[in-house]
């Protein structure tokens, strides 16, 4: 968008004439040759136009057609500086008083900010600005498209104390905190490598992988290769990853060895081990 592009554009916003915006300043006619982008204003003539508009000059100028683009690129260095130095509360209302709709990086600095300014306040005891902030926090986070899973659980257990210090836990959703916690930490994988068979898995591969190591334990066998060999047969599916195919080799050769094909446990083996090769180069 032009620099009369602009103009034109903020003066049809707010419902003004050529005429009305020109002035004294400059004729009705000069201010259409600007808008038209046959002319250029002067410095004091963008200095009039900016102030009348009630944009910056600097947004006239700047080749972006979003102001709210605009004052978030500007704000941004004070709103790191802010958020380093510690001063959560300061930097969330600069974040704040910005003109538009956040957009995804906007909305997680407020959501940080909240929850530092928030922290402050519930170790000081102010549970009710503590509770403000909590609930902004969340508000915020829901927003962006990175990952904000670990901060919202914290925003929600924060929030929850904050709300009834004597009895937290009874509106307190502590599944979805669970649930928030352990997509947050990657959960369902460190379940998985520990073998934890009682985890409540989404991920059907983990979960049925799972299955086959209890029946192993349980020496069934034939059972927990059925459900091997099944696996095996998804191993090009999206999801299926390097590591989930080694731990699988190595059970269906520990499997076939104990049920004295040996044929079959050599081919897991040398599969197991060209994949630990791979993960080596």
């Amino acid at each position: 968008m032009t620099l009369g592009e602009k103009i034109k554009a903020l003066r049809r916003e707010r419902g003004l004439t050529q005429a009305r915006l020109a002035g004294d300043r400059i004729t009705p006619n000069m201010l259409c040759e600007i808008e038209k982008g046959k002319a250029s204003p002067s410095l004091d003539t963008l200095r009039y136009l900016a102030e009348e508009l009630g944009v910056p000059a600097a947004y006239l100028l700047d080749e972006g057609e979003d102001p709210s683009g605009f004052y978030k690129r500007r704000a941004l260095p004070e709103i790191k500086k802010l958020y380093l130095a510690g001063r959560y509360g300061e930097c969330f209302h600069l974040c704040e008083s910005l003109p538009g709709a956040p957009d995804d990086e906007l909305s997680l600095w407020m959501a940080y900010a909240a929850m530092g300014e928030g922290k402050r306040a519930f170790q000081r005891g102010n549970l009710e600005t503590a509770l403000v902030y909590f609930n902004e926090a969340l508000a915020a986070a829901k927003t962006p498209l990175l990952p904000t899973e670990a901060l919202r659980a914290s925003a929600a257990l924060y929030a929850a104390i904050a709300a009834n210090v004597g009895a937290p836990r009874r509106d307190f959703n502590e599944e979805e905190y669970r649930a928030l916690v352990t997509a947050a930490g990657d959960g369902e994988l460190h379940a998985y490598m520990t073998d934890n068979a009682a985890f409540p898995y989404k991920n059907e591969l983990y979960a049925l992988h799972q299955r086959a190591k209890l029946l192993l334990r349980e020496r069934k066998r034939k059972e927990a290769l059925s459900i091997l060999v099944s696996l095996e047969e998804r191993k090009n599916e999206p999801e299926v990853s390097a590591y989930f195919l080694f731990r699988l080799y190595s059970d269906m050769e520990v499997c076939y060895r104990e049920e004295q094909d040996y044929e079959r446990a050599y081919k897991y083996a040398t599969k197991r081990m060209n994949l630990l090769s791979a993960f080596q180069s």
